[in-house]
């Protein structure tokens, strides 16, 4: 999952960025220092990274703090270590620390799951399932069959 902390009053956005991702070891280092039980069963902060983006006529860092929060959910988690940081990003960026949040972009989180299902549950042209999905009168939001079998939902 990702944290951001969004670094404002840079007088140089690039050496601000560089200079972050010079001390990566030692701020995970600090954001792991808050939940060492994590840290010891594989979790914790794994890595940084640093995106500039432009606001108005003032360009803001925003620290991405990646982290592997195992099987917890993590917000206060995540939250916690963003907060704990925040000062040492203020130190080595020379900016001001303004906002320092959980993401809601999981695109990092991964959950996988094998099903097994037995070819002789699988719905047939006779069967209930298969009847109501293509006999069903056509409405807004209402399955289609495709050519494969599966339903698309219409949006009219």
């Amino acid at each position: 999952m990702i944290g951001q902390v969004q670094v404002t009053e840079l007088s140089n956005p690039e050496i601000a960025q560089a200079a972050i991702l010079r001390e990566k070891d030692l701020i995970l280092a600090t954001a792991n220092a808050l939940h060492p039980a994590m840290k010891a069963r594989g979790g914790g902060a794994k890595d940084l990274e640093v995106r500039l983006i432009r606001v108005g006529s003032e360009t803001h860092a925003i620290v991405h703090l990646i982290v592997d929060t195992q099987d917890a959910m993590g917000a206060n988690l995540i939250n916690t270590m963003c907060e704990g940081v925040a000062p040492l990003i203020e130190r080595v960026s020379g900016g001001r620390v303004r906002l320092r949040i959980l993401s809601n972009l999981a695109d990092l989180r991964l959950a996988a799951r094998r099903a097994g299902i037995p070819s002789r549950r699988w719905p047939t042209s006779g069967s209930p399932a298969r009847r109501s999905r293509t006999e069903s009168p056509k409405r807004r939001g209402s399955p289609t069959p495709t050519p494969t079998g599966l339903a698309r939902t219409t949006r009219a």
